[in-house]
C-alpha cells in the first residue's frame, strides 16, 4: 500500500510537468487540494479493492482444491497468484506436497520461489527433479544453470563453472533454437574468459539467430582485441549500421584503423563518439590512450576527467588520470585521482601509487612524498573490495582499453 501511494505522488509529479503551460487546468485537475484529496482516497480504496479481489480469488479457489487435491492445474494458478503477490512461502506451501506428480511449469515455480526465499538447499534439489523428471525441458537446464552460475561466482569453485557451462550446454542440444541457453553460455564464457568458444558461440548465433545489436557487438568486441582485423573491420560496420547508439562499435572501428596506420581516421571516429557520447567511459578512455600514443597529455588528461564523470566506478578512468596527472606534475589533483582508483581496486593501485612515492623520493620532493606514501598506507585490500582478476588476460582486458594493449606506437610509457 505504501508502494501504491509512493508512486501516486509520482505520477502527480510526472504529470504537473506536462500541465504547467495550462495552469488553470493544472490547479483544477491537480492542485486543488480537495480534488487531489478524493482522486487519492479514490485511488486507494480502488488498490484495496484489487488486493481483496485477489484474496478472495485464492480463498475461493483453495476451497475448490480442497474438494479436488490432486487437480494439479488448479493449484498450479493458486500458486502463480501467490507468486505474483510475493507470498513466495504460499506457493510454496502449495506446491511441495505434491512435488512428485508436479509439471515442469510448477516445479520450475517452485524452484524460483525457494530462490525468491535465499533457500539455495530446496533450489537445487527441485531444479535437480525438474531436470530428472523432464529431460527435454530446456528451460529447466537453463534454469540449473543459471544456478550453477550464480554459485561459481559465490565460491569461486571451477567444479560449478562446469556445471553451469554443461547445463547450458544441454539445453542447447534439447532444443537449438532456445535463445536462453545462448544468452546464459554468452555471459559465463565472458565471465570465466574464455574468449575462443565466446566468439565461436557468438558467431553461431549470428547464423542461427540472424543480425543482432547484441551480437555484432560482441563480434566486433571479440574480433578486434583478438587480433582479427578484416572481420572486425566488417562485423563493427555492420554493427554501427544497425544500431548507430552504441559507442563500442566506433571505438573498436577506430582501432581498427589504428594498427592499419590510418591514425586520422582512428582519430576522427574517436572525435565523433566522444562528442556523441559524452557520457561513455569506454569512448573517453580510449580517447585518452590514442592521445598518449600522439604525446598529447594534456588531451589525454582531459579525457580521462570526462571518463570519470561518465562511470565513477571505473579503474581505468582514475588510473589513466592519475598516472597523465603524475606525468604533467599535477600532483594534486593525481593524488586525489589516485585515491579514488584505490576505492575501485586498491590491489592495482597500491603498484602504481609506490612507483609514484619513489619518483618522488629520487626528485627529492619530500612533503609530496610523504602524502603520497600516507595514501598508500590508507591504500589496503580487504574482502569486500580486492576484486583481483582471474588471469592475465582478464586483468588486461580489465584495467587496459584496446589502444593501450595494441598500440603500434607506444612512445610514451606511463605504466599502464
Amino acid at each position: 500500500m505504501l508502494f501504491s501511494i509512493k508512486l501516486i505522488f509520482e505520477n502527480r509529479v510526472i504529470i504537473l510537468n506536462k500541465l504547467k503551460n495550462d495552469p488553470m487546468q493544472l490547479y483544477n485537475i491537480y492542485l486543488n487540494p480537495f480534488k487531489f484529496i478524493l482522486k487519492t482516497i479514490f485511488t486507494i480504496i480502488l488498490m484495496l479493492n484489487t488486493v481483496t479481489w485477489a484474496n478472495s480469488e485464492i480463498d475461493s479457489l483453495k476451497k475448490e482444491l480442497t474438494s479436488s487435491p490432486e487437480n494439479l492445474k488448479l493449484r498450479h494458478t493458486i500458486a502463480q497468484l501467490y507468486f505474483e503477490k510475493g507470498s513466495y512461502e504460499s506457493t510454496v506451501e502449495i506446491l511441495k506436497s505434491k512435488a512428485e506428480k508436479l509439471p515442469q511449469e510448477s516445479l520450475a515455480l517452485l524452484a524460483i520461489s525457494y530462490q525468491k526465499l535465499n533457500d539455495s538447499i530446496n533450489e537445487i534439489k527441485f531444479l535437480e527433479q525438474l531436470t530428472a523428471s523432464y529431460p527435454k525441458y530446456p528451460n529447466g537446464f537453463v534454469m540449473i544453470g543459471d544456478y550453477y552460475y550464480k554459485k561459481s561466482l559465490e565460491k569461486n569453485d571451477p567444479r560449478q563453472s562446469a556445471n553451469a557451462l554443461l547445463s547450458y550446454k544441454n539445453a542447447i542440444e534439447i532444443n537449438p533454437n532456445f535463445k536462453p541457453a545462448y544468452d546464459g553460455l554468452l555471459v559465463a564464457y565472458e565471465k570465466y574468459n574464455n574468449y575462443y568458444e565466446l566468439r565461436i558461440l557468438l558467431e553461431d548465433m549470428l547464423k542461427r539467430f540472424g543480425k543482432s545489436s547484441q551480437t555484432l557487438t560482441g563480434l566486433c568486441r571479440r574480433n578486434t582485441i583478438d587480433g582479427y582485423f578484416v572481420n572486425a573491420r566488417k562485423i563493427c560496420s555492420e554493427a554501427i549500421n544497425l544500431d548507430n547508439k552504441i559507442p563500442e562499435n566506433y571505438v573498436y572501428l577506430s582501432l581498427v584503423e589504428n594498427n592499419e596506420g590510418q591514425i586520422a581516421k582512428a582519430e576522427m571516429l574517436l572525435k565523433k563518439v566522444t562528442t556523441d557520447f559524452p557520457k561513455s567511459e569506454v569512448a573517453a578512455s580510449n580517447y585518452a590512450d590514442f592521445l598518449i600514443q600522439q604525446k598529447n597529455l594534456p588531451g589525454a588528461e582531459n579525457l580521462y576527467q570526462q571518463a570519470t564523470q561518465g562511470d565513477f566506478n571505473s579503474f581505468r578512468a582514475h588510473i589513466g588520470l592519475a598516472t597523465v596527472g603524475f606525468e604533467l606534475k599535477h600532483y594534486d589533483s593525481a593524488l586525489i585521482a589516485y585515491k579514488n582508483a584505490c576505492n575501485v581496486n586498491p590491489h592495482q593501485t597500491l603498484k602504481y601509487l609506490k612507483r609514484a612515492a619513489d619518483l618522488l623520493r629520487h626528485r627529492k620532493e619530500t612533503n609530496l612524498e610523504n602524502r603520497y606514501s600516507s595514501a598508500i598506507s590508507k591504500c589496503f585490500v580487504t574482502k569486500d573490495n580486492d576484486r583481483l582478476p582471474a588471469s592475465l588476460t582478464s586483468l588486461k582486458e580489465e584495467f587496459r582499453s584496446a589502444f593501450a594493449l595494441y598500440s603500434k606506437n607506444k612512445n610514451i610509457n606511463l605504466g599502464m
